[in-house]
């Protein structure tokens, strides 16, 4: 008899079970996550890998309690710690080598399980408390640091972000010299921003008309709404014809596939999107600067009943992961915004490919705060915005 054949009845560890769900869990998404592909990925049958742990969304709360979380803490541990550091050295080297640590753990298979579940956890309720319960007592801590109102929260979304734009082709500019430095030095000046004009963004608000037609406005529109409730995964367009009162022929007939009404829906969602956002930001530039600015965007963005919109954004980020058409899509869109944005005065003077990947980052980070921080909406990230825009200027 084969002894592996023995070997294989028999039970199976949880480190090895888990070792082969975030192998699965980074490979092929969320969307494929299934104890079948996890059980053929160990090597045993599906039946054994229920036994141990139960179903995908069972597994997957594990993952963000024993893998997830961990990588989280560890990476926020780090560049807390070295913003300390700096900020009693009055250096920011410490924090500059931390944040390069960072950006190689970036590609790590910890830090992508981290970055799909951080996603993962906005569309599935065991997921996110799993995550929310094993990471918000430490994050709260540290929270909690004298002077860390600002930067504490910055550097927490700096971790998550940078694990979520891993795969962004310009992802490795961060490893160039100077990269950080800007950041860096930001988050170590000490220095308490202005209080904060009340601007509210109500342009977030609205459903905007991305078509003539109102009945296919009324379909791009649901969506991206049910993208942002559902997931991609389980969005289905069965249901998202009933709910604009159409039949699935109809929508087929225009759009043969669900990604192809998501590709056209965040398309004219971009445009219109673009346009509001940037007369919204531009108006609060020209009054208070562009730190000011974005320290106010950022806040505007974690209003409660703006959760939908969140997520949206943080499921487009993942689901090019696993999707040729949708990472070309994505990099389009990327390569877009920078254009408009660099078409605009005052960006183009200092504005670096790595500095402007940073941004990014730390905007998408940004967006998860909520599930890791309580009040996250009344974090000042104007502590570290406003200097950053001033050492950049300065700098340029």
């Amino acid at each position: 008899m084969n002894p592996n054949a023995i070997r294989r009845r028999g039970p199976v560890n949880d480190a090895p079970v888990r070792e082969a769900a975030c192998r699965v869990l980074v490979e092929q998404g969320w969307g494929r996550f299934t104890i079948a592909r996890v059980a053929a990925e160990l090597g045993r049958s599906a039946r054994t890998v229920t036994e141990r742990a139960g179903s995908p969304v069972e597994l997957a709360a594990q993952l963000a309690t024993s893998v997830a979380a961990v990588e989280l803490l560890d990476r926020c541990t780090d560049l807390v710690g070295a913003w300390l550091l700096s900020r009693d050295v009055g250096d920011p080297a410490p924090l500059v080598r931390a944040l390069r640590r960072t950006a190689r753990w970036q590609g790590s298979e910890g830090a992508r399980v981290l970055a799909e579940l951080v996603v993962v956890a906005h569309f599935v309720d065991e997921v996110g408390q799993a995550l929310a319960e094993s990471t918000r007592s430490p994050l709260r801590a540290m929270h909690a640091l004298p002077g860390g109102d600002g930067a504490v929260p910055s550097l927490i979304a700096m971790s998550v972000g940078l694990a979520m734009s891993a795969r962004a082709p310009r992802a490795g500019l961060l490893l160039d010299v100077g990269a950080f430095d800007s950041y860096a030095s930001a988050c170590v000046t000490g220095d308490r921003s202005v209080p904060l004009p009340f601007a509210p963004a109500d342009h977030m608000d609205r459903v905007p008309t991305l078509d003539a037609d109102p009945v296919i406005n009324a379909l791009l529109n649901q969506m991206l709404s049910s993208v942002g409730r559902r997931g991609y995964d389980g969005t289905r367009i069965k249901d998202v014809a009933a709910e604009v009162g159409v039949s699935e022929g109809f929508v087929f007939s225009r759009y043969p596939t669900k990604a192809d009404l998501l590709a056209a829906a965040l398309a004219h969602h971009d445009e219109a999107g673009f346009a509001l956002n940037e007369a919204y930001v531009r108006g609060l530039e020209a009054d208070h600067g562009r730190g000011v600015a974005n320290a106010v965007m950022l806040r505007e963005s974690l209003r409660p009943g703006r959760e939908v919109g969140r997520a949206r954004v943080l499921e487009f980020a993942r689901m090019s992961w696993h999707d040729a058409a949708g990472a070309d899509a994505a990099r389009t869109a990327a390569d877009q915004l920078r254009a408009d944005l660099l078409a605009e005065p005052g960006w183009a003077a200092y504005e670096t490919e790595a500095e402007f990947h940073l941004e990014i980052a730390q905007f998408v980070g940004v967006l998860t705060l909520p599930l890791l921080l309580e009040n996250a909406v009344d974090i000042p990230f104007g502590d570290v915005t406003v200097p950053w825009d001033r050492v950049r200027r300065e700098r340029s």
